[in-house]
């Protein structure tokens, strides 16, 4: 009886999804280590935790940007905002002063879209003054 238990377990182990042996397709199952978390971002370097933003035309003051806050604190994900696959660079790689024709937004519109839409629904500053601080 308890042999016949310890047969009936090892198979059902084996035909689980995600577990080492053949999964519920007969095709050949191996376990991925770390499979099941989630993968990790990549750590922000130490000059990059506080960033200063110009936004290009000049006639606000900058923004002082929290990037460490944003991702640690927010759990803002590091794609969220560098969108672009491979490696992440600034956002003014793409985003220039004005817009690339048939391309990227400016980089103060799409600052502007993605801060303060993002602000707006988790309830971040939206008002010019609260970002835009001398």
């Amino acid at each position: 009886m308890m042999r016949s238990f310890f047969v009936l377990a090892c198979i059902a182990a084996l035909a689980t999804p995600g577990c080492r042996g053949r999964g519920s397709d007969g095709a050949s199952k191996e376990a991925v280590p770390g499979a099941d978390q989630p993968a990790k971002e990549p750590q922000i370097p130490e000059d990059k935790e506080e960033l200063v933003l110009t936004l290009g035309k000049g006639t606000m003051p900058p923004v002082s940007f929290p990037h460490l806050e944003h991702v640690e604190g927010c759990k803002v994900a590091c794609r969220t905002c560098h969108h672009e696959e491979g490696e992440i660079q600034a956002c003014t790689q793409c985003h220039k002063k004005a817009a690339q024709p048939g391309g990227a937004k400016s980089y103060m519109d799409a600052a502007h879209k993605s801060c303060t839409g993002c602000h707006k629904k988790e309830g971040g500053p939206t008002a010019c003054a609260q970002c835009h601080a001398s």
